[in-house]
């Protein structure tokens, strides 16, 4: 079992599940960045952290916004991985493929391993071609976040349930991230045949914004919750720490033993 597993489990044993929150790095700059990061360190024990790239696919208009104003700073990319280090949760780096093949596979893996990171999540390229990748994550101890969507076949989850480490990330509707208004229903059958061929964790994220969305999902099995878009948009305009606190209480809710 791997840290970020054990955290989560951990969590979801005092809570009933597992918060996962979504900052950019350097977002809206870096002193906020880690002050926001310390704050949500109290209700969570793992952080997806996103590294900016100039044709992010998979994010919405809200996190695009959070890469383009991060990249129009230049801030070298080893700089934006080394903020996470002052952060007490177990850090997932979620980048796209582009920056880890222009430095080289092995370097950017011992650069995240350098900074503590206990994950890595690469939405653009799937399991099919990440061997290499795996390999080298393998060696340094660093877990391997693979995405499964509403569309994809039995069969190839059971390749992405095999070759996940940490947790399985679900994506709870069609299309990329952002706030949504409803929980995609079918999601369920998702969660459902993951739990038949896998005993790993399963967070859901991708539109996640309310607690009735948070509610949802784990009365249909999911054992983690990833915010980002609500987070990036309570942020945008800088840390207010009063205002966040109380953001980030009222949409945990409380199914578990302990409060938030």
């Amino acid at each position: 079992m791997s840290g970020i597993e054990d955290a989560i489990r951990a969590e979801k044993d005092s809570r009933g599940y597992a918060f996962i929150p979504y900052l950019m790095s350097g977002f809206p700059n870096e002193d906020d960045f880690i002050k926001t990061a310390k704050l949500l360190s109290k209700y969570s024990h793992v952080m997806e952290i996103g590294i900016p790239y100039s044709d992010p696919v998979a994010d919405g208009p809200t996190i695009q916004m959070a890469h383009n104003m991060v990249l129009s700073r230049k801030i070298r990319l080893s700089d934006l991985i080394a903020l996470s280090s002052e952060i007490n949760a177990k850090k997932v780096i979620m980048t796209y493929y582009s920056p880890i093949h222009k430095i080289g596979i092995e370097k950017f893996v011992s650069l995240i391993n350098e900074y503590g990171i206990s994950g890595l999540l690469v939405p653009d390229l799937p399991v099919e071609l990440a061997g290499e990748l795996l390999s080298k994550c393998r060696e340094q101890n660093i877990d391997n976040i693979f995405l499964v969507s509403p569309n994809t076949r039995e069969e190839r989850m059971k390749s992405i349930s095999l070759n996940s480490t940490g947790f399985i990330y679900v994506v709870q509707r069609y299309g990329v991230t952002g706030e949504s208004k409803e929980v995609y229903a079918p999601i369920r059958s998702v969660i459902t045949k993951l739990k038949a061929i896998s005993n790993k964790p399963i967070g859901v994220g991708f539109g996640v914004s309310t607690g009735d969305h948070i509610r949802q999902l784990i009365s249909m099995g999911a054992d983690a919750i990833i915010v980002g878009s609500h987070i990036i948009n309570s942020i945008k305009d800088g840390f207010d720490e009063r205002r966040l606190d109380n953001e980030i209480r009222n949409l945990l809710i409380n199914v578990g033993s302990k409060s938030p």
